[in-house]
């Protein structure tokens, strides 16, 4: 039984995790108006670049279910984290801290998703 089939009654724990990475990366997408950083081309590109790919990697986690693609999460949570010192915006504070921030949340979580599948996985279910 896969870990998609054993729910409480509702989401099972993998896809209230890809909920959690999709508000974040609707975060990312949002981020930089109100918090000031849409000026700063790079930082702006950077924020909508990468809540989309966490979008489309976490809407194709939940939807074929399989762990790389939940792995894919973690990475693009990564490659968030790491941006403004990868392009030169890390002198924007505001787009430093959005992007650390939401993008070590992202990594958090797809990471605790892929852990709880693993250990799903190997309980012995009970016929």
């Amino acid at each position: 039984m896969g870990d998609h089939e054993q729910n409480d009654g509702g989401l099972c724990a993998r896809n209230r995790c890809t909920f959690v990475i999709l508000a974040l990366g609707l975060a990312l997408v949002a981020a930089p108006a109100p918090m000031g950083y849409s000026a700063s081309a790079t930082a702006a590109t950077a924020s909508l670049v990468s809540g989309i790919a966490v979008w489309i990697s976490a809407l194709a986690a939940m939807i074929a279910q399989r762990r790389s693609l939940m792995a894919l999460c973690a990475l693009c949570g990564l490659a968030a984290s790491v941006a403004p010192w990868m392009f030169g915006f890390a002198n924007i504070q505001n787009a430093a801290f959005v992007h650390g921030a939401v993008g070590s949340a992202i990594l958090l979580v797809a990471l605790a998703a892929l852990i709880m599948s693993t250990a799903r996985a190997s309980v012995p279910v009970r016929a």
